[in-house]
């Protein structure tokens, strides 16, 4: 994939004016735009123009509990559980839930039934 710079490329778009441009988007791409700007729609329009995409937030969760796993301690004063729910943006149950993986044991342990 080529490297793009949207201010040298498709810069004739920047001279219409905006509700010009977002009374011309289908609702994907104008929720695109709204969220992440025209430099990012016409990133976008160049690499990916053609192709359908499907943002799935299931490995956004499996990171969130990696990283909890990775970054929840519990000593003689408590846990941080409620603090790194906050910064994932999930609850202290998800936290808990993240130290146990799929087999119902810690992700350190051995498994009694691996997964293959």
């Amino acid at each position: 994939m080529s490297i793009f710079n949207p201010d040298k490329e498709l810069t004739w778009l920047k001279e219409l004016p905006k509700e010009e441009i977002e009374k011309n988007l289908t609702l994907d791409i104008k929720m695109i735009y709204e969220a992440c700007g025209m430099d990012v729609l016409v990133i976008l329009w160049k690499n990916l123009g053609g192709l359908q995409f499907y943002l799935s937030e299931a490995p956004l969760m499996e990171l969130k509990k990696i990283y909890a796993r990775k970054f929840y301690h519990s000593g003689p004063d408590g846990n941080n559980a409620k603090q790194l729910a906050v910064t994932l943006g999930v609850t202290d149950r998800f936290i808990f839930s993240a130290q146990v993986d799929k087999n119902g044991s810690l992700p350190d342990d051995p498994k009694l039934f691996p997964e293959l």
